[in-house]
């Protein structure tokens, strides 16, 4: 093919590519697609493409698999404030069949000019989590990231994604005092983990990712409903050392941060509460600096520098 010849934007054109191969890194992102369902190209750049100075070299891949039928991709994606789009790529079933047949299986998740723009920013700000977490972990050699499970995966694959870990992750609770049903389905379910001295020490998060989207009350109603998953201890087939958990907030704002911290402050359950908004993740933050702040408003970090922290002791 002649490198300079243009590929349709939207329509595939793969006889432009008669001799196109899978290399390595395309192995990996596809692996990656499957892991985390939606990617920006952006997201894609800092995974696999972390030293190229501008887009083409990413762009120019993910064309070729695009184009090739590897992958799939969304509509051109802006966050808010944010001028420029990007396309949004997904592992399409041939991808997926290229990895079951080399032993890489990842599953598809073939959905893309009908996805809905809000579902797609969660979607996507799940991915960002995600990829800074995965990036922080992989600067130091205490913690690792033992278990990671995204809604997408809690009900449809739950056991065969968890392999070893065979909890139930969506929880329908009814409350003894209003009789009230309160689910359980956080955006993900953390283990991290850390081992010395012969001693396993693990920590158990929940993660909401809050856009902004709902009323106040429906924070209170998650949160009812992690009091009511804890009182039943629920939690404690999940760990080794039965220790408790926390539930991390990613909110849309600082404003609306304050707001969560305010409407929970003596509410049931609150104290397992950690809160924070977007725009204080990053890589560099999301572990070991104190941008997590509690319904009292105390600043918070997940680890210390040299590991992890004791399991938080909650009334």
């Amino acid at each position: 093919m002649d490198d300079q010849k243009p590929l349709s934007r939207h329509k595939r054109e793969p006889r432009k590519l008669p001799n196109f191969k899978i290399t390595e890194r395309d192995v990996e992102i596809m692996r990656a697609l499957g892991r985390y369902r939606y990617l920006s190209v952006s997201q894609i750049r800092r995974l696999f493409f972390p030293s190229s100075v501008d887009t083409q070299a990413a762009n120019g891949r993910l064309r070729k698999l695009f184009h090739s039928g590897y992958i799939h991709k969304a509509e051109p994606y802006s966050r808010l404030a944010q001028p420029q789009s990007e396309y949004i790529y997904l592992l399409d079933k041939k991808g997926a069949e290229y990895l079951a047949k080399i032993g890489k299986a990842e599953r598809s998740w073939r959905k893309g000019r009908d996805v809905k723009q809000a579902f797609l920013q969660h979607a996507l700000d799940l991915s960002e989590f995600r990829i800074n977490l995965e990036l922080a972990l992989s600067k130091q050699d205490v913690v690792y990231l033992d278990t990671f499970i995204p809604d997408f995966q809690m009900r449809s694959r739950a056991q065969d994604y968890a392999s070893r870990h065979r909890y139930e992750l969506y929880t329908e609770l009814v409350s003894p005092i209003n009789r009230r049903s309160y689910v359980i389905y956080p955006d993900a379910l953390i283990i991290l983990k850390a081992e010395r001295n012969g001693k396993v020490h693990d920590r158990l998060l929940f993660l909401e990712i809050d856009r902004g989207t709902h009323g106040l009350e429906k924070i209170r109603e998650k949160v009812h409903g992690y009091y009511l998953y804890h009182a039943k201890g629920l939690h404690r087939p999940i760990l080794e050392n039965n220790t408790d958990f926390t539930v991390l907030f990613q909110t849309s704002s600082e404003r609306r941060a304050d707001n969560i911290r305010e409407i929970l402050a003596g509410y049931i359950g609150s104290e397992r509460v950690w809160v924070t908004d977007y725009a204080q993740v990053d890589e560099t933050s999301i572990l070991f600096a104190p941008i997590w702040k509690g319904v009292s408003g105390h600043p918070k970090s997940i680890l210390k520098p040299t590991g992890l922290l004791p399991a938080p002791k909650y009334p």
